[in-house]
């Protein structure tokens, strides 16, 4: 009769013993990381870009994050025991991902990390100041192009290189090189072929306004570098003259209609409006 208890005993306790680690040390769920680098370095920006594919059996959701930081996905849901990223930029000199699966508690059930391509890259260094990434406007037709200079994407973070990277892609673009440069596609063809050759900016460009994305919205000339000033006035007391920029400016007399029409026996022809002044760049 004391044998059997102790064996039922000792049972006992194997039994709690076996929950209890069960409790404490739950074992992850296999999962597998697929990924593909589709670019390791992306000129100028320093980016990289990569494909992703996770497949697991269980889990809510994936947290991506890379050793340098941010990543343009961070979170992705998992449907039909996958989550995919077709696009996934990091920054180039990323050297590791790591993937977590978690529930919808926002537990942790899994963890992987994974090997980049870690591209180290010093970024491009202005000779001029109109050197830099220059994107058209939506609608393109007659509005300035939108400017980020070199010295700008520097000191850009990663989610915002992201986007000014998608702009180019979208709308088009172009990358301004002392003084000379090609659309953005070109400019990639180039990198790797060493054609086409760059053309003048003069030559490149649709139009040579800009505004400068990161110094106030300044309008300026993306071939001379100057600033261009516009300005109404109400008075004709100023006079032709040099712009602090060097920018040489004419004055633009406009007589505006009447404030009330033509009376009989009116010789004046009515109440005119005080003329403006338009001060105007000269090319």
């Amino acid at each position: 009769m004391k044998k059997k208890s102790l064996i039922y005993l000792l049972s006992l306790m194997v039994i709690a013993t076996l929950f209890l680690f069960s409790a404490c040390f739950r074992l992850e769920p296999s999962f597998t990381v697929e990924l593909e680098t589709t670019r390791e370095l992306i000129p100028v920006l320093n980016l990289s870009e990569y494909s992703l594919t996770v497949t697991v059996g269980e889990g809510s959701y994936v947290e991506l994050s890379a050793d340098t930081g941010l990543v343009s996905e961070m979170k992705v849901a998992i449907a039909g025991g996958k989550a995919e990223i077709a696009r996934l930029f990091t920054e180039s000199s990323a050297k590791e991902l790591t993937v977590s699966v978690k529930n919808a508690a926002g537990n942790e059930i899994a963890k992987k990390t994974i090997a980049l391509a870690g591209k180290e890259a010093e970024f491009a260094v202005a000779d001029l100041a109109t050197d830099g990434i220059y994107i058209p406007e939506e609608p393109a037709e007659g509005e300035p192009l939108e400017f980020y200079s070199l010295d700008c994407i520097r000191g850009k973070t990663t989610p915002e290189r992201i986007v000014i990277l998608l702009d180019l892609e979208a709308r088009g673009g172009y990358i301004l090189l002392a003084g000379y440069g090609w659309t953005w596609e070109d400019y990639l063809e180039w990198l790797q072929t060493g054609s086409p050759a760059p053309k003048e900016a003069a030559e490149l460009l649709p139009t040579h306004r800009a505004i400068d994305k990161c110094d106030g919205d300044k309008l300026f000339n993306a071939v001379t570098g100057k600033y261009i000033y516009v300005l109404t006035m109400s008075k004709l007391d100023l006079k032709p003259g040099v712009g602090d920029s060097g920018t040489t400016l004419t004055w633009e007399r406009k007589r505006l209609s009447p404030q009330k029409p033509r009376q009989a026996g009116d010789s004046t022809g009515g109440k005119w409006m005080e003329p403006q002044l338009r001060m105007k760049m000269v090319q």
